[in-house]
């Protein structure tokens, strides 16, 4: 029998052999795509496609030839933002047109390592008053993508004006 690890999400593909029965020491010859050839029982760091080995104990009974696949995982599912923020909003306290926000980074996870993470917001920026979106974009490496927007708003202090009479 054979374990196999197929190609996907930027590793190789890799097959386990495990015999049953037999009498050993045994040989291997493997083949396989790309004029492959190995002499190990293992494999390790394949592409995918068909492997063939001849396995060859010391007697004539334990002898046979096996063919495996490896095949390609396919990612299909987009990342997850784990904790995507809901709206912030802030008072504005003094005069200034703008201001300085820290918006945190969402965490993401995906089926597959190295996802990119875009952002509409860098950090520093300043957010004038009003509502500003910020969206983050979660890209993984079989290109499926997700977003995650939420909200700045900054609230305006109302302007008290007190009238003396004349």
């Amino acid at each position: 029998t054979a374990n196999i690890t197929n190609v996907g999400c930027g590793t190789l593909g890799e097959i386990d052999l495990t015999l049953g029965s037999g009498t050993g020491p045994f040989t291997y010859a493997w083949t396989g795509p790309n004029n492959f050839t190995a002499t190990t029982q293992d494999l390790t760091g394949l592409a995918q496609g068909s492997y063939t080995v001849e396995v060859n104990g010391s007697d004539c009974l334990s002898s046979g030839e096996f063919t495996y696949v490896v095949g390609e995982l396919v990612d299909v599912t987009a990342p997850v933002f784990v904790d995507c923020p809901s709206d912030i909003t802030i008072e504005a306290a003094n005069p200034s047109c703008t201001f300085a926000i820290n918006v945190p980074t969402p965490t993401v996870t995906d089926e597959c390592p190295n996802v990119t993470i875009t952002s509409t917001y860098t950090p520093g920026d300043e957010f004038s008053v009003g509502t500003t979106p910020v969206t983050f974009t979660a890209t993984d490496a079989a290109g499926n993508v997700s977003t995650c927007t939420f909200n700045v708003i900054v609230n305006s202090q109302p302007l008290i004006i007190s009238l003396t009479p004349y």
